[in-house]
């Protein structure tokens, strides 16, 4: 029951938002990013559905190509989650409008999906994907691992507090991606989006699993949802852990008796433990 209210508070909040933009500027005010956001999305609901696992990578490659490159990295959900709110204290309603109904749209797609939208289609964690290798993966200790996770947390907050605050953006000046798409920004981070995408060959997205503020946000509404990893009704988990070591994101945890649990603030929905395991749901 409490999760059909999320579903039904989202989905209000998502119309109510898509009507004041209509309103104010008509459907052609929608940006086309938007509604490629909406068919990327809708493409990875179906392909996980199906396990066309193929189709990720080919998600992810064109969503480089297009929101990275050619939008500039424009297509950022943090800017568009921390606009929602600088808006707000302005007044700029339709600012409101046009930020929420990104934020909304993938908060719906999470909901009642998983994980699509950081798993499938952000171009931030595809760069750091892509260069992960596996053979060269190392290992952050537990307590330090449970302990850095915060800092991503802490970041959702200030990216909430700082606009209503100080009426000012504050994502432009943390966010390595952007710079490192445009060639261009402050030394700082141009030199933190090298350090990312060095430590991306070591660690499977570091960014997205310690930094990102919208990471954090996802991972609250992944929680919330119906997506839920588990064992088909008639399958009882045997505790070979083949969906553990198969999981690149560390988002299974092995638990006494054999059986796993499924930390929902960092899987992704990516199906690689589904593919390890056919007992999986």
């Amino acid at each position: 029951m409490v999760k059909k209210i999320g579903l039904i508070v989202i989905a209000a909040l998502f119309s109510m938002a898509l009507l004041m933009q209509i309103n104010s500027a008509g459907v052609a005010a929608i940006p086309l990013k938007v509604w490629i956001l909406t068919g990327g999305l809708a493409a990875a609901a179906v392909a996980a559905r199906l396990r066309f696992l193929w189709l990720r990578s080919m998600l992810l490659i064109a969503s480089i190509a297009y929101f990275g490159f050619y939008e500039g990295s424009c297509l950022c959900t943090n800017g568009a989650l921390q606009n929602i709110f600088l808006f707000s204290a302005l007044g700029r309603w339709s600012g409101v409008a046009e930020a929420a109904i990104q934020v909304l749209l993938v908060f719906f797609s999470i909901y009642l999906f998983g994980n699509l939208f950081c798993g499938w289609i952000c171009h931030k964690g595809a760069v750091q994907e892509f260069l992960f290798r596996t053979r060269f993966q190392l290992q952050v200790p537990l307590p330090l691992d449970r302990w850095l996770q915060k800092i991503k947390y802490a970041l959702l907050l200030l990216i909430i507090l700082w606009p209503l605050i100080y009426r000012q953006k504050l994502f432009l000046k943390l966010d390595p991606f952007k710079a490192l798409f445009n060639l261009e920004g402050s030394a700082f981070l141009l030199l933190f989006g090298g350090v990312m995408l060095l430590a991306s060959l070591f660690f499977y997205r570091p960014f997205c699993r310690y930094v990102c503020p919208f990471g954090a946000a996802a991972g609250i509404i992944n929680h919330l949802g119906f997506f839920h990893l588990k064992m088909k009704r008639d399958q009882a988990c045997s505790g070979c852990n083949a969906c553990l070591s198969r999981c690149p994101a560390t988002a299974i945890q092995p638990q006494r008796g054999g059986a796993v649990t499924i930390d929902a603030a960092n899987c992704n929905a990516c199906g690689e433990c589904g593919t390890a395991c056919k007992k999986m749901a």
